[in-house]
C-alpha cells in the first residue's frame, strides 16, 4: 500500500509572523508608530524603521529584511529610488510602497520597479495592510520552499549518481564481494523512491503557486518523474516494458 503523502512532507511549516524580519521607512514618526502598532497587532515583532531613504539603505545594507514598508514621498532619497537600488542589494525581499491617496501612476511605477504590492496614506483600512504583509509573505515563503525541494532533490541525484557508479565498477569486475551489488541495487530503489516522494511534494506546492512558479515547479516535477521512471525501468526491465 503506497505511502499516503501531505504537504508537511515536503513544504516547511509556515514561520510564526514574529519570524520574519519588517523594515518601516517613513519621514514621519506618527506614521512609522501607526504602522507600528498595525504590524504588532498581527503578531509581527521584528520591527526596525528609517525617517530617510538615506538611512533605509544603510538599514538594507547591514540587516537581511523580508518585508519592506516605503513611503514614495520623502526628503533626500525618495521611495522610488530606495526601491530601485533596495531590491539591488536585497533582491529577495519584498518592498511594498506607500502613496499619496489616488497617486496611482507612482504605484503602478513601483510594481514595475519591483514592488510587491501599495499602500495608500492616509491609513484608512488598517486590514489593508497587513492583507498586503500577508501576500507579499507568501511570495517569500514560497521562494524558501522551493530552495528546500531543489536542495533535496540535488542530494538525491548526488546519491544516485553515487550508487550507479558503484554498481558499474562491480558490473566491470573491479568490486568483487558479491552481496556488493544487492546493496548498491537497494540503494538506486530507495534513492529512486525518495524521487517518486519529491515528484508528489512539487505537485503539492504547485498547487500553491501561480504564474511563472507554477509552470517552473511543474516542469521540474515532471523532469523528476521521468528520471524516477528511467531508473526504475534500467533496475527492472519487466516493469519498464509493462508500461
Amino acid at each position: 500500500m503506497a505511502e499516503e503523502l501531505s504537504a508537511e512532507d515536503f513544504i516547511p511549516e509556515r514561520p510564526p509572523n514574529d519570524f520574519f524580519h519588517l523594515l518601516v521607512v517613513d519621514d514621519e514618526p506618527v506614521a512609522r508608530n501607526l504602522l507600528r502598532s498595525i504590524l504588532q497587532a498581527h503578531g509581527y515583532t521584528q520591527i526596525d524603521e528609517a525617517e530617510s531613504g538615506e538611512a533605509a539603505l544603510e538599514s538594507l545594507a547591514s540587516n537581511e529584511y523580508h518585508i519592506v514598508l516605503l513611503d514614495k514621498n520623502m526628503p533626500g532619497l525618495d521611495g522610488l529610488e530606495v526601491l530601485e537600488r533596495g531590491k539591488a542589494q536585497r533582491p529577495g525581499c519584498e518592498f511594498i510602497m506607500i502613496t499619496a491617496y489616488g497617486s496611482m501612476e507612482t504605484a503602478i511605477r513601483a510594481m514595475d520597479m519591483g514592488a510587491f504590492s501599495y499602500v495608500t496614506k492616509p491609513f484608512a483600512e488598517v486590514e489593508i495592510i497587513a492583507r498586503r504583509v500577508e501576500g507579499a509573505l507568501q511570495r517569500v515563503i514560497t521562494r524558501y520552499q522551493n530552495e528546500i525541494l531543489i536542495d533535496r532533490l540535488r542530494m538525491v541525484v548526488s546519491e544516485l549518481d553515487r550508487a550507479n557508479a558503484e554498481l558499474e565498477k562491480l558490473r566491470n569486475g573491479e568490486d568483487k564481494p558479491a552481496d556488493r551489488e544487492s546493496e548498491l541495487i537497494g540503494r538506486v530503489a530507495d534513492a529512486v523512491a525518495r524521487l517518486r516522494k519529491l515528484a508528489a511534494g512539487l505537485d503539492l506546492l504547485k498547487k500553491s503557486a501561480s504564474g511563472k512558479a507554477a509552470e517552473y515547479i511543474a516542469g521540474l516535477g515532471k523532469g523528476v518523474s521521468a528520471v524516477a521512471d528511467m531508473l526504475d525501468a534500467e533496475q527492472n526491465p519487466r516493469a519498464g516494458s509493462a508500461k
